[in-house]
């Protein structure tokens, strides 16, 4: 579509559906398109890390302590499959309300405008790996029937759509497991192992996938998903979070 045609549509949307504040419901017409997402208030109050970080899990980092593992004490022990993390912000505060409610139908908007979002800020880092799909760690059809909301689909079309790079729900869930939040810590890997499948028509051979999840904390999740896309010839999985729960040092 043309520039011009672009713009007025793009006006003619704001007119009829004038833009809010994903969190607090604030007009934010009067803001720059790429900042619409969120009222300056409440973009003050979500929690954005900061670099530098890890670039394998995203966690902050201290004086003398390397951006690329094994320099991080957090990551250094673990192998996962998924080769980096790049993470918006840490599970605390608004962002954390705002993944809580993208479970349900009416906070899908939440998760887009935080999609938005992380995508403005970690565009280089997402965009440096060769030809790239966005995909969405899957939930099982049962729980999406239960909830009737994809707060991670919502989040991952949102990604795909800043980026303006393909977007694919390229893996099933194949196990309906229990929540890892239900589930010990050191119980979480077994939990989802072999729960993911890649979907045979989707072409992954030579591709970069930007794996997206709404939260990574042990990275159990994340590691079953990357491993069934790099089986399926997947070159590098990346994934990409709303939020990182920080881990204590």
């Amino acid at each position: 579509m043309l520039a011009p045609v672009r713009s007025a549509l793009s006006h003619v949307l704001d007119v009829a559906f004038p833009p809010t504040c994903a969190a607090c419901g604030t007009a934010t017409a009067d803001r720059p398109r790429s900042e619409r997402g969120f009222c300056p208030g409440c973009e003050v109050d979500l929690p954005l890390l900061d670099d530098p970080l890890c670039e394998r899990c995203a966690s902050p980092l201290v004086a003398g302590e390397s951006e690329h593992s094994p320099g991080c004490p957090v990551c250094r022990e673990e192998r996962w499959s998924f080769d980096s993390v790049v993470a918006l912000g840490a599970y605390d505060g608004l962002i954390r309300r705002l993944v809580l409610d993208a479970k349900r139908p009416a906070g899908e908007d939440g998760a887009m405008a935080l999609g938005r979002l992380l995508a403005e800020r970690r565009r280089q880092q997402l965009l440096g790996c060769g030809e790239t799909l966005v995909v969405p760690v899957p939930q099982h059809w049962r729980r999406r029937l239960s909830r009737r909301a994809d707060g991670v689909g919502a989040l991952a079309r949102s990604i795909a759509g800043e980026l303006r790079r393909p977007y694919a729900p390229a893996l099933t869930r194949v196990r309906a497991t229990p929540r890892q939040t239900d589930v010990a810590p050191s119980d979480r890997s077994a939990n989802v192992r072999r729960a993911f499948r890649a979907r045979r028509r989707r072409r992954l051979s030579g591709i970069c996938v930007l794996l997206v999840d709404d939260v990574l904390t042990t990275g159990a999740t994340c590691h079953a998903a990357a491993l069934a896309l790099k089986r399926a010839g997947a070159t590098r999985v990346v994934a990409v979070v709303a939020a990182r729960r920080l881990a204590t040092r």
